[in-house]
């Protein structure tokens, strides 16, 4: 609902990789988001393609050593869609001869596909961000003395215990094949070293929409003004008949048959029609 699909015409090669996928069962969705820049976007069902998790699942522990539990929806979940986007990736760059792909990934439910393109060969410049990991998010929940600690524990023991090993390993895996890794502060760099055993390559603190920020700004500004305004008109009306704190009123508009303004303060109700 929130994605307005659109035809890539003007990108042969993205055509022709949806066309290969589609004519594979794979349910996608290619469009604009309707959000502020309408951003391209490209949407997998991974529901269309469960009937391969058990082979995807066989795969993966005979390339990576990696064990899948069976009922784990969320890691299954993050099988499904590696595979989807490494097979994406893959169908792109063959037909992609003209520019430089570079695939960036944010956490461990998305960064699978990271050592499946290490594997596979893919002419593709990876990026892994982690925003905190996942072994440390457990730990700090369990009220550990965590940075103080951090060089000293047993990681494999620690996720084994927790129930969250073969999550634990898809994140580092994804860290490992990364061609860059960053964290988004420096706190988070310090614990990715000790728990994901990679020192990351950069910082890249997270970022905010400055121009959204000064919209709002500007709208502050301008219900100001227009307050202003409100309390000249009130002043030229009412005072010496009616006296009031207009730093301490609240003026509300109603819609009625005549179109009448209702200004109400802590102690009166005052109406006048336009």
């Amino acid at each position: 609902m929130e994605v307005e699909a659109i035809d890539p015409i003007d990108d042969p090669a993205l055509a022709g990789t949806l066309a290969a996928m589609r004519e594979r069962g794979v349910k996608v969705l290619y469009g604009r988001w309707l959000v502020e820049g309408a951003p391209r976007v490209l949407l997998f069902d991974t529901g269309s393609q469960y009937s391969r998790i058990d082979e995807w699942k066989g795969d993966l522990w005979n390339l990576a050593g990696i064990p899948t539990p069976p009922n784990d929806h969320e890691t299954n979940e993050t099988i499904v869609f590696g595979y989807l986007v490494a097979w994406f990736l893959g169908e792109f760059v063959s037909r992609q001869l003209d520019t430089a792909v570079i695939a960036h990934f944010h956490e461990w439910q998305v960064g699978l596909a990271i050592p499946l393109c290490r594997k596979r060969h893919i002419d593709v410049t990876t990026v892994f961000t982690t925003h905190a990991t996942l072994l440390g998010r457990y730990l700090c929940a369990g009220s550990v003395d965590f940075y103080n600690n951090l060089p000293y524990f047993d990681v494999d023991h620690e996720a084994g215990k927790r129930g969250i090993y073969h999550r634990y390993c898809i994140e580092r895996a994804a860290t490992h094949s990364a061609d860059v890794f960053t964290t988004v502060s420096h706190i988070t760099a310090y614990e990715s070293e000790h728990l994901l055993k990679r020192k990351p390559d950069g910082v890249l603190p997270n970022g905010l929409n400055v121009i959204k920020f000064s919209a709002m700004h500007e709208f502050q500004n301008l219900h100001s003004k227009a307050k202003a305004k409100i309390n000249d008109f009130v002043r030229g009306h009412f005072y010496g008949h009616y006296d009031f704190d207009l730093d301490n009123t609240l003026y509300v508009s109603a819609v009625a048959s005549k179109r009448t303004q209702v200004l109400i303060s802590p102690s009166d109700v005052y109406c006048w029609s336009l």
